[in-house]
């Protein structure tokens, strides 16, 4: 497991080839587009129902929201789980809205996300020839919600909390210029670690 831990300043990258060099950092500064009126009434709407004090844990690309079911289960405040199985879009100008206010709003000290991997996990290069339009689909959706990610990891810095960022050992996803950037401020960790779950074994996996 790797995660971001504000307070210290030390960096464990187990995974090789992984250089770092001033070309390739990109500015993860973010202002998420305005919305129009009748999707700030949306908002609100969605606030009036959801908002609640600070909170403990939220997922972006959580899927069936395993963090959020075994958090609850330890006492933790949970938050909204966005994902495209929740009614979220992240590719939506409107959504990224929603989320960005969201995460202002309840400042929590967790952001765990799971950005899809499709297009940068081992299988991709298979795709990537005999299904390209299938791939560069899942391309263009893999770069903006893993760009995401990364924005919303160093908005986490800056705030003094914390985030994890999961994907396939050996993901192009930690080879993105993003990626680097949150890398070289030396407040992240990067962990291997053998992933288990109900329909999984001994898949490895790569954390931020």
């Amino acid at each position: 497991m790797a995660f971001s831990h504000p307070t210290s300043y030390s960096f464990w990258d187990e995974t090789p080839n992984r250089s770092v060099g001033p070309d390739r950092f990109v500015n993860l500064d973010v202002q998420p587009a305005p919305v129009d009126r009748a999707e700030e009434e949306d908002l609100s709407s969605f606030f009036a129902r959801h908002v609640a004090k600070r909170l403990d844990v939220v997922e972006i690309c959580g899927g069936e929201g395993g963090v959020s079911k075994i958090s609850l289960r330890q006492g933790l405040r949970v938050g909204r789980n966005f994902d495209l199985q929740c009614g979220f879009d992240l590719t939506s100008d409107k959504h990224l809205a929603l989320l960005w206010q969201y995460i202002k709003q309840v400042r929590p000290r967790f952001i765990i996300m799971g950005p899809p991997c499709t297009a940068f996990a081992s299988w991709s290069h298979y795709n990537r020839v005999h299904a390209p339009e299938a791939w560069r689909k899942s391309l263009r959706i893999g770069l903006r919600i893993g760009e995401l990610c990364a924005q919303l990891a160093m908005y986490q810095l800056r705030q003094g909390m914390h985030f994890v960022i999961e994907n396939p050992q050996g993901s192009a996803l930690f080879d993105k210029p993003w990626m680097h950037t949150l890398l070289a401020t030396g407040q992240v960790f990067a962990v291997n670690f053998p992933h288990v779950n109900w329909r999984q074994y001994n898949q490895n996996q790569y954390m931020l």
